[in-house]
């Protein structure tokens, strides 16, 4: 049977009086089937299918005709805007349910409920897939996605309190220092890449693979670095090639102004980032008198002691975003990124096109790089970026609370504390009003253990009416009676959630929202970078110590002792003589050609054997 049947006839229904009279005719014995259907010109297969439904129920409503179901909805309307709720939670949750997950909590949530449902749902365990396509169409608001991949980390890290605290440094920073749309930078890195995916292109409808050609099966990374102002502004990036030695053809003709930096993995380091900052100056009057914002992610080279200390001294105030948080808090990867990268995407298979045979090396990746960034960083992408991400004009609230949602799985309940709930208002007062220490001492203490009478009595005419009222046969009922409880989603398929304690975390979360810039912060850099030095000059000392030790032996190894120098020269001399015999010598000379094997024998005994075999 099809799942969305289409009438083919243009036969209007009968209304619900004509059936009404046609039925009263039926089932009071009056006509037969057939003629009644004749009377009132009517199906004769439609009046039998009625009268067997409604065969027995005496008198029929007025104007209301139950009309037979053959697809009964098995699960109330109330009952599937339960479960829609539930499964729109889970994918808050980033625990989205499958098809095959949904059939099967489906059948357990009508089977807890009581509910009557088909036999092949037994036999399956779940649902049919009918009945999931028809409950997909019953809730437009539902549809099969797929998902995108998000670490557990970023999942948990990206919490109201971690966020929060970010805001209140962003606030205190803007607050001191009212910074304007000009003054506001963001800086982050992408990978720019040798291989991008690539874009869509029309194929032949149906067909099973559609290929497209591409430079390589892996490419190299170069990472290019942006900055981004909260006017629609950007500054000329920032290319850090995977080589040893920079060769200048590799960004002469990327975008105008840009910087061309190389280490051997193509990664951003903290003397780059040194440098990138020195970049960074050059494009924005900023100093002491006149500082700006720059806001970017918590990366180990951000936290370079020599970039810190360069930002302090040229007013570049440096605020870091908190731990996996940058796909909510950084304007670039909000906005702008995006649209680069679909850019790059065609700017890569329009070079493939018109080079077939060549591959994209890094020596064309700033050239191709240079108008998919002219196309993405727009004023418009740029100012939405820091709009949406609440940096710029300020706003705390920006990000929804669904946001928040994948967080709550890892989150701790709060500590519940037992309290006497007290009739004096003495003891618990409103809120709003304090009550001093000394009031508190007035009063005696409750022990938990003890009855509340003694302390709160009850009162007796009120009770006695009370107990008036309820009679044996009341109390009788109410317990033969059982409670029909309801059984939701929630408790047939509980919501994820992770039991962990605050005394068993051992592991804090490393990296925290930091204004750089700040004197504690930068001291606690200096710090660490003293530390750095240290250890690493304390790993040199202990590598030369070790090739000292190393070469002392090499040449205690090579000076030889006069004694066995004596001992060598005592057993070479019987082999001189051996091999000195005028004989062999002769025989030699005589009876075999002078050949260098014969002549470079070790004995003369050897030498002997290897003569006679040669005769």
């Amino acid at each position: 049977m099809p799942r969305t049947y289409k009438r083919v006839g243009l036969v209007p229904p009968p209304s619900n009086e004509d059936l009404k009279k046609a039925l009263d005719d039926i089932l009071s014995g009056k006509c037969s089937i057939g003629k009644t259907a004749k009377n009132h010109g009517l199906s004769k297969t439609t009046l039998a299918r009625y009268a067997k439904l409604h065969k027995g129920c005496g008198l029929l409503s007025p104007l209301q005709v139950k009309s037979p179901q053959f697809h009964l909805q098995i699960l109330s309307s109330e009952m599937e805007r339960e479960l829609s709720e539930y499964l729109l939670t889970c994918s808050l949750f980033n625990h989205g349910l499958t098809t095959i997950d949904t059939q099967k909590i489906a059948f357990s949530y009508a089977v807890a409920n009581s509910l009557k449902t088909p036999a092949n749902w037994h036999i399956n365990g779940m649902a049919s897939k009918d009945w999931l396509y028809c409950f997909m169409k019953r809730n437009q608001n539902l549809s099969i996605r797929k998902p995108e991949s998000t670490s557990q980390a970023r999942a948990c890290g990206f919490n109201k309190p971690v966020v929060s605290a970010f805001y209140d440094k962003l606030f205190n920073v803007q607050a001191q220092y009212q910074f304007s749309a000009d003054r506001v930078f963001n800086g982050d890195e992408t990978s720019d890449t040798t291989v991008m995916p690539s874009p869509n292109v029309i194929a032949q409808k149906g067909a099973k693979q559609v290929q497209q050609t591409v430079s390589a099966e892996r490419g190299e990374n170069v990472t290019m670095l942006a900055f981004t102002s909260a006017d629609g502004k950007s500054i000329p990036p920032v290319f850090i090639f995977p080589r040893k030695k920079l060769k200048p053809e590799m960004y002469d003709c990327g975008p105008v102004g840009c910087l061309g930096l190389c280490h051997q993995s193509g990664w951003m380091t903290g003397e780059n980032f040194f440098k990138s900052l020195q970049h960074f100056k050059m494009h924005v009057n900023c100093s002491k008198e006149k500082p700006v914002l720059l806001t970017m992610d918590n990366h180990t080279s951000h936290l370079d002691y020599r970039a810190v200390q360069f930002a302090k001294e040229n007013g570049i105030v440096l605020l870091t975003f908190p731990p996996h948080c940058s796909h909510a808090l950084q304007p670039l990867d909000v906005c702008v990124f995006g649209p680069f990268k679909s850019y790059l995407s065609k700017s890569h298979n329009e070079w493939l096109r018109l080079n077939p045979g060549k591959r994209i090396t890094i020596k064309e990746v700033a050239k191709l790089s240079k108008q998919p960034f002219i196309e993405s960083m727009t004023p418009k992408n740029i100012i939405s970026a820091f709009e949406c991400t609440g940096i710029f004009p300020f706003d705390r609230n920006k990000i929804s609370e669904d946001r928040y949602a994948p967080s709550t799985v890892t989150d701790r309940p709060a500590p519940i504390s037992i309290d006497i709930v007290s009739i004096d208002p003495a003891i618990n007062p409103p809120v709003g009003q304090q009550v001093s220490h000394s009031e508190y001492e007035s009063y005696p203490e409750v022990d938990l253990c003890q009855d509340t009478e003694e302390h709160f009595p009850l009162n007796i005419a009120e009770d006695q009416i009370a107990e008036e009222h309820i009679t044996e046969e009341e109390t009788t009922l109410q317990q033969s009676v059982p409670t029909k409880t309801h059984v939701s989603p929630a408790d047939v398929r509980p919501y994820p959630r992770v039991s962990q304690d605050a005394t068993s975390r051992k592991n804090k979360r490393s990296g925290r929202s930091r204004v750089l810039t700040d004197t504690p912060e930068k001291e606690q850099i200096e710090a660490e970078h003293n530390k750095k030095i240290e250890k690493e000059s304390q790993r040199l000392k202990r590598c030369l110590l070790k090739e000292s030790q190393v070469n002392n032996k090499k040449n205690a190894s090579q000076i030889k002792p006069a004694a066995t120098e004596k001992r060598a020269n005592k057993r070479k001399e019987p082999q001189q003589d051996n091999t000195s015999n005028k004989e062999n010598v002769t025989h030699v000379k005589n009876n075999c050609d002078e050949s260098p094997v014969a002549c470079k024998t070790r004995s003369g005994r050897v030498s002997r054997r290897k003569i006679i075999n040669d005769v």
